[in-house]
């Protein structure tokens, strides 16, 4: 054995350079992902969460449903989503909402029309809750739950605690203007929390989508501080609202308690007209 090593032993200098270039081609194949790519690459993480979610995680009816709003909340927007190259002026940013009365019904949705209507306060919380009470004639919202894609800012936050909200389910963590409920809800040296806040219940959405929103804006975020508004509007994000508009079209539920939610999910986004 020794000897016919020995017959080797004079290239294996030769062959040090040669696994040492193919390593550095090796290390220069792979190109930076574009942003198509990102999207696609985030997507398909999405997915595999999701599939996994469907069939093992949720672990009630209501659970479900929470996701079910959630993932209309989210097709509501894609169907008129707002991209970088839209003229100014255009319709608002990309959020949306959805109201469900106590009996877990949908009963109005909206999106953020600061744009439209060159207001500021047109955010989709306040449009879904404002239209609903005028056209119903309802002096509060004791019982009701809104859905919105992104967590309520304090405009919003504070409406819902007047309006008398009992929850507000969020699909987008707001690293700069969230936690509106929770610095409502807080106790100081010199004040008490504001009153109702305690009343309303704010949380993030327990789906695959929502957190892989999360992590992809918080990588974006911590690289570039970019607005969450502006990121709202990239490729990246809109491959994340397509997924979730695909899962709810896919009209799978694992409690039949929900089919008839499912049902109200799909009628009310067929009809919806931006």
């Amino acid at each position: 054995m020794l000897n016919f090593l020995s017959h080797f032993k004079p290239i294996v200098p030769c062959l040090f350079p040669a696994l040492l270039g193919l390593v550095g081609c090796l290390a220069h194949r792979s190109p930076a992902k574009t942003q198509t790519q990102e999207a696609a690459s985030t997507v398909s993480r999405a997915h595999a969460h999701s599939t996994s979610r469907l069939s093992a995680n949720a672990q009630n009816i209501a659970e479900e449903r929470d996701a079910l709003y959630t993932l209309l909340a989210y097709a509501l927007v894609y169907k008129d989503w707002q991209t970088l190259d839209t003229k100014q002026g255009a319709r608002g940013h990309n959020i949306g909402c959805v109201l469900v009365n106590p009996k877990g019904q949908i009963v109005h949705v909206a999106l953020n029309s600061n744009g439209k209507y060159k207001n500021g306060t047109q955010h989709g919380e306040t449009r879904v809750m404002w239209q609903y009470q005028e056209r119903e004639k309802l002096y509060d919202l004791k019982g009701y739950t809104i859905y919105t894609t992104l967590e309520p800012c304090a405009m919003c936050s504070g409406m819902m605690v007047m309006q008398k909200v009992s929850r507000t389910v969020y699909g987008q963590t707001d690293l700069d203007f969230g936690k509106a409920v929770e610095r409502l809800q807080l106790k100081s040296a010199q004040f008490p929390p504001y009153p109702r806040a305690k009343e309303l219940s704010s949380t993030p959405a327990d789906h695959p989508v929502r957190i892989s929103i999360d992590q992809a804006y918080k990588l974006k975020y911590d690289s570039s501080k970019i607005a969450i508004t502006e990121w709202l509007r990239s490729e990246e994000a809109k491959a994340l609202y397509a997924e979730a508009q695909t899962q709810l079209l896919s009209n799978a539920v694992l409690y039949e308690e929900n089919r008839a939610v499912l049902a109200d999910c799909l009628k009310s986004l067929k009809r919806f007209e931006p």
